[in-house]
């Protein structure tokens, strides 16, 4: 057995002295890297409309959803709010 185990920790060793291209050995049916360059880009996902009432509705369930004071309060709903428009006008 301490045979196998250093049989096995030489040839760990030993590997990283090779030049092989290690990351294309179990690469099984993968596409070229040139052919993922020249692959079509994805279709862009459509944005909701800009109708502001879903971030509104969001922010207000996030700010009074805890026991928030109403400064907190105020500060949660401005984050949240900020948070929602950014992410549907990407």
């Amino acid at each position: 057995m301490r045979s196998a185990l250093v049989a096995f920790a030489c040839v760990v060793l030993l590997s990283g002295c090779t030049d092989a291209d290690w990351d294309h050995l179990t690469s099984f049916g993968e596409a070229a890297p040139q052919d993922v360059a020249t692959a079509a880009p994805a279709p862009a996902i459509a944005a909701p409309p800009p109708d502001t009432s879903f971030c509104q509705a969001v922010a207000r369930q996030d700010a009074t959803g805890n026991a928030f004071d109403a400064a907190t309060q105020t500060r949660v709903a401005q984050q949240s709010y900020a948070q929602c428009m950014a992410l549907y006008s990407k």
